[in-house]
């Protein structure tokens, strides 16, 4: 008798050992899945718009001549991150919200707004204004500013696919991770094809010109 309560104690507190386990262990899916987003939110709703900036400030002063270095570049940039981040922060939510309803929304919204990074820079607007700015711009163009984002798009498909192939399939949050790494890597590359595709559609729709871009630039560094 006490034998058999001893085995259905035994096979008891085995149990709950395991059930404890698994409560655990999804309990860990959960939060990885959860640093995971937030990994992915931040590199796509700040890292790219900061990056955009960043090379739109770099493009700028190339074409007119200049030499400035990444580290007057970035500083040139915080003097309008308050009214970057009231521009692509909205954007950021917005596009995510629209992603959440049925993709469709999400991915248009991310066109509309590809070109607010430049646009709050150069042009020295913010917040709503600078959103329906840049709708105003790639409406004019969405055909090569879609394309652009095509690009960007097969860059993360193949950062993943890198991704998966070196880490191992059970390590969910490693593989996501280290594939936002190699997209963080190869990152400059079609943001650089945007900041110069904006430039492009300024000077064909705005008559955009030199003079009025080394104003705009002289703006920055003095406002």
């Amino acid at each position: 008798m006490q034998a058999d309560q001893a085995r259905v104690l035994k096979e008891f507190g085995r149990r709950s050992v395991l059930a404890a386990g698994a409560a655990m262990g999804g309990f860990t899916l959960f939060v990885l899945g959860i640093l995971g987003t937030l990994v992915t939110f931040f590199i796509y709703a700040i890292a790219v718009p900061l990056t955009n900036g960043a090379l739109t400030i770099a493009v700028a002063d190339r074409v007119l001549g200049g030499a400035a270095g990444w580290r007057e570049v970035w500083m040139l940039l915080f003097r309008r991150l308050g009214p970057l981040l009231t521009a692509i922060v909205p954007a950021a939510f917005l596009t995510a919200f629209g992603f959440v309803l049925f993709i469709l929304p999400g991915l248009a919204l991310g066109l509309l707004f590809a070109f607010v990074s430049p646009v709050v820079l150069i042009e020295n607007l913010r917040g709503r204004e600078a959103l329906r700015r840049s709708v105003e711009l790639v409406g004019s163009d969405w055909l090569r500013v879609a394309i652009m984002l095509t690009v960007f798009a097969v860059m993360r498909w193949f950062a993943q696919l890198v991704a998966h192939m070196l880490v191992p399939g059970s390590a969910l949050f490693l593989g996501s991770l280290f594939g936002d790494l190699v997209t963080m890597i190869l990152l400059p590359l079609p943001v650089l094809g945007m900041v110069l595709l904006y430039f492009d559609v300024r000077r064909k729709r705005d008559n955009f010109t030199d003079d009025r871009l080394r104003a705009d630039l002289e703006a920055l560094k003095t406002t």
